[in-house]
């Protein structure tokens, strides 16, 4: 049986003794195959209420509001757990409209979109299929969307817009299950949130913001998958969560007083984090001791994870860079062209610090005031985690400015650092603890300060400093 309901106005509006035209409700119930239900409501000033009900498969369900005199228009479609092939949009042209569509079956598809402010939106798509697309557009201030889904191979695409001028930013969330699915999430104007929670393999998520102070925490799960985060604007903050394997984060923030914070867990994954602007600020942890989950931080025991790569670049003047690795075989490296950067300063921040077998680190810093620390191994360090050694390691440090400084620690076996520094007041201290053990320090122009100690067999050490007063 089906039963189809089509409303501009309802029954009780054209019957009613005073005309209220502005207060249309429509409800449509289908039960059975096959079923279609159009919605359509235009009321100048008053409130639209649509809700329509379909359980069975094939099922098409359509809700379009018109509102422009901040009426709040309200649509609800529920597809049945038995629904498959099923289709809902729902289209609101208005200002404080409310829409949720929820979706149980094979192959469902929800197209929302919202003109106005004050809207909201929530997609629910929780049966375990394939194939799933769900697609929310809102424009405006103040908009909120929720989608959850589950499936296979499954889409989620969220666009929201809102004007320069606003101070109430849009609000997205995602929760997505499914191996190769995606997830993608733009945000234009100003304060917008965006929050995804992935768990999947074979996956990527894709955040792009373009704006001031917008804000967006990605969560993944997988492996073999991929998060993307471009933002573009002031005071924008980034932050990545990812639990994989063979995985990719790339984070990009171009402008001033930006946050990038990456933690992974993983193997045979890289980070990148590329910064243009001032005052920037970049954080990469890869297997940490302390791991953030919710709103807390555990101690967790960790595999020996291996073959990870962390790349930072910062163009811009007060950038702030710290990578942290712990597992074999892994690359950091940071690159910061401006003035006042720092990767790191002892017994505060650590900029880049390794733990575990045949790593390298590379610095390349050009500016004034420059600050950089390479720790590698940990030797007595509260940081350090028992399980993983030290040995083989590479550390290269280059400067080109006036009052840049370095310090690189080092403990194991046949351990390298190369430091080279051009300008006036620079410091660099090369500590070295084991065997076969090599460093190199060549400071120019004036007042330098180099402090080079080995401990172990076989180690050699060059200092050639130019200028005035050198201190070797």
């Amino acid at each position: 049986m089906q039963n189809i309901l089509v409303a501009g106005v309802s029954t009780l509006a054209l019957f009613a003794a005073a005309p209220v035209v502005a207060q249309s409700t429509s409800n449509a119930t289908q039960t059975g195959t096959t079923g279609t239900a159009t919605v359509d409501q235009d009321g100048s000033a008053g409130t639209n209420l649509s809700d329509i009900l379909q359980a069975g498969s094939g099922n098409t369900a359509e809700a379009t509001q018109l509102s422009i005199a901040g009426a709040q228009n309200h649509s609800n479609i529920d597809q049945g757990s038995t629904a498959s092939n099923s289709r809902a949009t729902v289209s609101q042209d208005g200002e404080g409209n409310t829409s949720e569509v929820e979706q149980d079956g094979d192959n469902s598809t929800a197209d929302v979109s919202q003109a106005g402010s004050g809207n909201n939106s929530i997609v629910d798509q929780s049966g375990v299929t394939s194939g799933v697309a769900a697609s929310v557009v809102q424009s405006g201030s103040q908009n909120d969307s929720f989608v959850g889904q589950i499936g296979i191979g499954s889409s989620v695409t969220v666009s929201q817009t809102n004007g320069v001028e606003s101070t109430a930013g849009n609000n997205s969330i995602v929760d997505q299950a499914g191996a190769g699915s995606t997830v993608d999430v733009i945000q234009t104007g100003q304060a917008n949130s965006s929050n995804v929670d992935q768990l999947s393999g074979g996956s990527s998520v894709n955040v792009n913001q373009n704006g001031i102070g917008n804000n967006s925490d990605v969560g993944q799960a997988a492996l073999s998958s991929s998060v993307t985060i471009d933002q573009q604007g002031n005071d924008n903050a980034s932050d990545v969560l990812q639990i994989a394997g063979n995985s990719s984060v790339l984070v990009s923030q171009d402008g001033n007083s930006n946050v990038s914070t990456v933690s992974e867990i993983a193997d045979s994954s890289v980070v990148t984090v590329t910064q243009t602007g001032d005052g920037n600020n970049s954080a990469v942890s890869q297997n940490p001791a302390y791991q953030r989950f919710g709103n807390g931080w555990f101690s967790i025991t960790l595999p020996v994870n291996e073959s990870n790569t962390s790349t930072t670049s910062q163009d811009g003047n007060d950038n702030d860079a710290s990578v942290s690795q712990y597992g074999k075989n892994q690359f950091a490296s940071i690159e910061q062209i401006g003035n006042g950067n720092s990767v790191g300063v002892p017994g505060t921040s650590v900029g880049i610090l390794q733990i575990g077998l045949n790593q390298t680190a590379n610095i390349t810093q050009t500016g004034n005031g420059n600050n950089s620390l390479v720790e590698q191994g940990g030797k007595d360090s509260s940081t350090t985690i028992t399980g993983a050694s030290s040995y083989g390691n590479l550390a290269e440090l280059n400067q080109t400015g006036t009052g840049g400084k370095s310090w690189v620690y080092q403990d194991g076996a046949s351990n390298i650092a190369n430091l080279d520094q051009g300008g006036f007041d620079n410091q660099s201290t090369i500590t070295q603890d084991g065997t076969s053990n090599f460093a190199s320090v060549t400071q120019g122009s004036s007042d330098n300060v180099s402090f080079v100690t080995q401990t172990g067999t076989g180690n050699s050490a060059t200092v050639n400093q130019g200028g005035t007063s050198p201190n070797n």
